[in-house]
């Protein structure tokens, strides 16, 4: 399952671990050959900037309620319900503020697989589209529910209907989804993985001491052009974004488990109890004692909550 899902999906780096049992029982993913829909099962909660995330497929991702402010680069956008939004490959993207409620359905098309019919369809295999949210037709929507149903059944020949599906929705999407004027420039793009590959090493080591030299020596680049390139493409500074991974990293597990907050605040690579507690009040407004018990309390009531599919998307 995870060399399937990472072969379209990438390396990442995501929210959840792609082969943990939190991934497993948060979210829904249909796999063929060249597409994947990616489905949280509860409306995600409480992810934030520090998961910003590069992958070398184009992804499509409809929401089913408003959105919080999403980044694309330097793009900020507002992606309201019912609407979709395009991302190109090797695009660092992710929320650009913290998420409390987000209901969505995500297509990853695999690049290759796109480009070449685009090339047969319309000539072109330098593909691009803009980070402009639009409304879908309600045959694209149609589609969606036939791959998953398809995909879930798994009855005789489930595998040619998959296939050719995977053409229908990419040719609805070279059809209706904005493209873009120019394709992506080669220095932008390695500049992109560049600070991708950082982005991985924060979320890997993010207990370890922070090491702005280290970091840019990895990402290939001098230290100030290192800076200025992840300020650009993040909107943050290096240790900015490692402190919201690790404060991110503390609301799971206060979440999820019963380990102590001195112990939380170690495991999450914070020097000491009291920094520990100003730095979480600041991103979150509570104490982490507080925010704990906010949050398990209110587990339950997630869990009541319904959601959506594709078919209430055109409603």
């Amino acid at each position: 399952m995870v060399r399937q899902i990472t072969s379209i999906l990438g390396d990442g780096p995501y929210p959840l671990e792609v082969d943990s049992l939190a991934f497993r029982e948060a979210i829904d993913i249909h796999i063929a050959p060249n597409v994947s829909l990616v489905r949280p099962r509860t409306p995600l909660l409480n992810q934030d900037e520090a998961h910003a995330h590069v992958h070398d497929s184009y992804e499509f991702t409809i929401s089913f309620s408003d959105s919080p402010l999403l980044r694309q680069d330097n793009h900020l956008i507002r992606l309201p319900a019912g609407n979709m939004l395009c991302c190109n490959p090797n695009v660092l993207h992710g929320p650009a503020q913290r998420i409390t409620n987000a209901n969505f359905l995500a297509i990853q098309i695999r690049r290759g697989f796109l480009q070449r019919l685009s090339q047969e369809t319309y000539h072109k295999s330098e593909l691009s589209f803009s980070p402009k949210p639009f409304k879908p037709p309600r045959e694209l929507l149609r589609l969606f529910n036939h791959f998953i149903d398809e995909s879930q059944s798994r009855r005789t020949g489930h595998e040619l209907i998959l296939n050719a599906l995977e053409v229908q929705i990419a040719i609805h999407f070279l059809r209706f989804a904005p493209h873009g004027h120019r394709a992506p420039n080669d220095k932008r793009t390695e500049s992109r993985k560049n600070i991708a590959r950082a982005i991985e090493i924060l979320h890997a080591h993010f207990t370890e001491p922070f090491s702005a030299d280290t970091l840019a020596e990895f990402a290939g680049m001098s230290r100030h052009h290192f800076f200025r390139a992840f300020k650009a493409h993040t909107g943050r500074t290096p240790y900015e974004f490692l402190t919201e991974i690790r404060v991110q990293k503390a609301m799971e597990m206060l979440s999820h488990n019963a380990l102590t907050i001195t112990e939380i605040c170690y495991k999450t690579g914070f020097s000491g109890h009291s920094h520990f507690t100003s730095v979480f009040h600041k991103k979150t407004g509570m104490v982490p004692r507080d925010y704990r018990v906010r949050h398990q309390s209110g587990k339950s009531e997630t869990k009541k909550h319904a959601k959506p599919g594709p078919e209430d998307a055109g409603r």
